[in-house]
């Protein structure tokens, strides 16, 4: 009897890298991420939550156009709450192979989706985001929070001057999961979208929206449909009004199968990296509004 997929309770938990210091790297080296502190306020509870991702990427020529590597990442996410803690980590690690054909990861790899899709969170909330990711998206990344043997193979490319990636990933214990994603440029924004296979179970789960720009406002709208879970459909939108360089207030919706959720939140950020976030999450889809105040250093 296979095993089956979990999905995230409300809240997926702790670990968090510190905050790094800008670095000078050297050639062929690149590295990334963010380090984050939430504090969540409920009718009933506040919590503090520490949210961190990393990925350290080195190049060496080889023959032609051919330049050889490796990407080592993490994400780990974790709640401090009254009644205590848990924590939940992924780490990354993939041998790649570039050439003028694109990319290809072997090893404990990210998913083609999380390669190309980027959403912003409701009230600026990565929790509210992850509790609700697999009514939302495909949720492989999620997964990989509670399997650390996601050995997989992605392809990452360009087409027609857009973006392409595909994926395949084993969940120790279940099986295979497939994904594909890309993203079209347009004038004033871009398409994108991904499927998600579950092979064992035969079942697709597909997300198409898109972004645009007018002026000083984006504008997005992405839909849904998650054939695994049993969440049905969801459909979710955003906009954002960018008060100036360093000050941008956003507005968002998520309307899924029971219910309804609104987001508004602020950001203000420093051209070091530091930034700043308070947000409100509130709808019939949770049992009262959060508050969330965030600071965050960018890398």
């Amino acid at each position: 009897m296979t095993k089956p997929r979990l999905a995230a309770p409300l809240f997926v938990l702790l670990l968090s890298a510190p905050s790094l210091q800008a670095l000078e790297l050297p050639e062929g080296l690149t590295f990334s991420g963010y380090s984050e502190l939430e504090t969540l306020f409920t009718n009933s509870e506040t919590a503090h939550v520490a949210h961190g991702r990393g990925d350290i990427g080195f190049r060496v020529p080889g023959s032609g156009s051919l330049s050889f590597g490796a990407d080592i990442g993490f994400e780990s996410v974790g709640y401090y709450l009254d009644a205590g803690t848990a924590e939940r980590v992924a780490l990354y690690a993939e041998l790649v192979v570039e050439g003028g054909f694109g990319a290809l990861s072997l090893g404990q790899s990210r998913s083609a989706a999380e390669r190309i899709v980027d959403l912003p969170q409701l009230g600026g909330n990565r929790s509210v985001a992850d509790a609700f990711g697999y009514a939302t998206g495909p949720g492989l990344r999620l997964e990989h929070l509670y399997y650390d043997e996601t050995m997989g193979l992605r392809y990452d490319g360009e087409i027609g001057g857009g973006r392409i990636a595909a994926s395949i990933n084993h969940i120790q214990d279940y099986g295979n999961i497939a994904q594909i994603a890309a993203e079209v440029p347009l004038a004033a924004g871009l398409i994108e979208g991904a499927i998600e296979a579950d092979l064992p179970s035969d079942k697709y789960s597909v997300m198409l929206g898109g972004q645009m720009t007018r002026g000083a406002v984006d504008l997005g709208l992405y839909a849904y449909n998650d054939a695994y879970y049993g969440n049905g459909g969801s459909l979710r939108g955003f906009a954002s009004y960018h008060v100036s360089e360093a000050l941008v207030a956003s507005a968002q919706m998520l309307a899924l199968e029971g219910g309804q959720l609104y987001g508004l939140d602020v950001k203000y950020s420093l051209p070091i990296g530091l930034y700043g976030q308070l947000g409100v999450t509130d709808g019939s889809a949770i049992a009262g509004r959060i508050t969330d105040l965030s600071i965050g250093f960018k890398f």
